[in-house]
């Protein structure tokens, strides 16, 4: 990859999602030409760094290059405008499926007659747009908020002179994976409306057959648990999952709005997996985050044998053991290839000459 091309990639960072291919063709084709040109006067070759650097200086900074295209926006400044379009373009869909799967488990169970379905239908339009509404806007208050109340995010003229040959410190390793950490916010998020809003969701459903299931269930449906499967231990935890997972959503979004991995990045992502490994291991270590036993399942009429409940309460319990046990795994995983990649890029000191 030459010097354009790293310098197309910085200021894509910024473009939108609709003409983006035609702007960058004609960034490309107009640099080619401003590089060919200063070769003819100089006398250089046209592929000569200094001369090309020369050129991406003088042509300025990728950011605002790209703003130039992107016109002003308000709300949110254009720092953070290009992370924020991409958010809302992978969580809405999501959000929207969702809420679908909610109405569907909403409806189950209920008698709906040939009339009535009407105005069904519209319950269910209204919810979606509904979620249309409240996820865009959760997020665009997100952003302004961050925007106005965090210096790091504002987007206000700086006197930083921009530096052609900071291109050459821009290598695929040290590159961010956005996808990756939108889906992580989104998970993040999807995680603290269930378990700090709607926790009852999480139970048994279960049928006069003696079948049964466990996941999200409506507690007004037909067969449900009435109460949330997790224990009263767990929601001692919750402020502190809370917090690591507001920090997580605050760093994620600060490392989308950079683009790049740098040494504070992968200390502060190495801090936080060593935050989530020291709070998986002490519920781990804790009392059960499972508050169904066999007497209190007996007890609510679950359709099934002792032996059989005995049975789901152990899954139940070692189910959540396990998942705390891969969190940790996959936690110190991250946090040893952080740790890796600080000393692989780390050089060493200049021997001063005798």
């Amino acid at each position: 990859m030459n010097l354009i091309d790293i310098y197309l990639s910085e200021v894509e960072r910024y473009l939108p999602w609709k003409g983006r291919a035609d702007i960058q063709a004609e960034l490309r084709s107009t640099l080619e030409d401003l590089v060919e040109e200063r070769a003819r006067q100089s006398g250089q070759a046209a592929d000569n760094e200094d001369l090309v650097l020369q050129v991406l200086e003088e042509y300025g900074d990728p950011e605002k290059v790209a703003r130039s295209y992107r016109g002003e926006q308000y709300l949110i400044g254009p720092r953070l405008y290009p992370v924020f379009e991409k958010i809302v373009w992978i969580v809405l869909p999501i959000m929207l499926v969702l809420s679908l799967i909610g109405a569907v488990v909403s409806l189950t169970g209920l008698q709906v007659e040939a009339r009535e379905l009407p105005a069904v239908i519209g319950a269910v339009l209204g919810n979606l747009i509904g979620a249309v509404i409240t996820t865009v806007g959760s997020i665009a208050v997100i952003f302004a908020i961050l925007e106005r109340f965090v210096p790091e995010f504002r987007s206000k003229p700086t006197e930083k002179t921009w530096e052609a040959r900071s291109l050459l410190k821009v290598s695929p390793p040290d590159r961010v994976k956005p996808v990756e950490l939108i889906v992580e916010i989104l998970l993040i998020i999807v995680g603290l409306v269930i378990f700090n809003f709607f926790p009852q969701l999480i139970n048994i459903g279960y049928s006069n057959n003696g079948s049964w299931w466990i996941g999200l269930v409506a507690v007004n449906a037909a067969h449900a648990w009435e109460r949330s499967l997790l224990s009263e231990v767990f929601f001692r935890y919750l402020p502190y999952l809370n917090l690591l997972w507001g920090a997580t959503i605050v760093f994620d979004i600060l490392l989308l709005q950079r683009g790049r991995w740098e040494v504070w990045s992968r200390w502060s992502l190495i801090g936080l997996k060593a935050l989530g490994i020291v709070l998986a291991a002490v519920m781990l270590a804790g009392p059960s985050l499972i508050g169904v036993t066999v007497e209190s399942l007996q007890a609510a009429g679950f359709p099934a044998d002792e032996e059989a409940i005995r049975s789901l309460v152990i899954i139940l319990n070692q189910g959540v053991r396990l998942a705390l046990i891969l969190a940790i795994l996959f936690n110190g995983l991250d946090a040893v290839k952080a740790m890796l990649r600080l000393f692989r890029d780390r050089k060493p000191a200049a021997v001063p000459r005798a």
